[in-house]
């Protein structure tokens, strides 16, 4: 391993969090999104974001043992609520609560009742503008029928291009009334990171992918969430949670500089022999 693949992860890894500065959405004492964290809704055509106890007919899984499920408790469901076809809708923080290192992570999941249009959710962080031109950095799963693709990205001003795309993965296959995702999507400094779990019946959550990337595009923003379905089709939310990072303690940086130095000291050393 080259050493310079070494200093991405030390700094994502001896960051530390800031417990003065978070929280978590579980959208179960929730009548409208206007009662939740994320109440600034920037929504197209018939996007309704709606915090929601699943049933079976909307395409969620029908097992307790999923966190999103038909099992009673809420989740924020996001689906087409009339023949005015959306492109995506957003659900913001307030814009103003701004955050420059910071971690958004939580549950996502498919309801698929047709065949008809795309289906796709994802998490967002450092999200500036306004209205539909929003801009900032966004982790976000493509749903079809039975496979999914998970991508980083910029959003610039409401768009996300093929030039946009940091990262991404191949297909991978899905199950969506046996599955449930996890995003966690992390920005610090100009390194931004997104991983995604699978949570499947009969099984520890499965890592799919994490996908790094080093950008300057956005520097501090909002975190918000991202959904675009046609048809019968929802997307759904659930335990949503929000953490600011704070700068590596000294400590942490004394331990930093001695692993770059003795690792230094191994490499030459390695070279000299070989």
């Amino acid at each position: 391993m080259k050493l310079g693949k070494i200093i991405p992860a030390l700094a994502l890894s001896f960051c530390s969090m800031n417990s003065n500065a978070g929280f978590i959405e579980t959208f179960d004492d929730a009548s409208t999104v206007s009662d939740t964290h994320f109440s600034n809704t920037f929504l197209s055509g018939g996007g309704i974001f709606e915090p929601d106890s699943l049933v079976a007919s909307q395409g969620a899984p029908t097992n307790p043992a999923l966190p999103i499920s038909s099992r009673g408790d809420k989740e924020l469901r996001y689906y087409e609520g009339n023949s005015i076809a959306p492109t995506h809708s957003y659900a913001t923080t307030p814009l103003s609560e701004s955050y420059k290192n910071v971690v958004i992570s939580g549950y996502v999941g498919v309801g698929i009742t047709d065949t008809f249009g795309y289906r796709s959710s994802g998490l967002m962080a450092r999200l500036s503008g306004s209205g539909f031109a929003l801009d900032g950095y966004i982790a976000h799963i493509l749903y079809g029928a039975t496979t999914a693709t998970f991508t980083l990205a910029t959003l610039n001003a409401g768009v996300v291009r093929q030039e946009n795309v940091l990262a991404s993965t191949s297909q991978f296959n899905i199950s969506p009334q046996d599955n449930n995702f996890f995003i966690e999507l992390e920005t610090f400094d100009n390194w931004i990171k997104a991983s995604l779990w699978q949570t499947a019946l009969g099984r520890d959550n499965f890592l799919i992918s994490t996908l790094v990337a080093k950008d300057e595009t956005h520097s501090s923003g909002g975190v918000g969430l991202f959904g675009f379905t046609r048809g019968g089709n929802s997307v759904f939310f659930d335990d949503i949670a929000v953490r600011e990072l704070s700068l590596p303690s000294t400590g942490y940086l004394f331990i930093a500089s001695l692993f770059y130095f003795f690792f230094r000291r191994s490499h030459k050393s390695t070279r000299k022999i070989t």
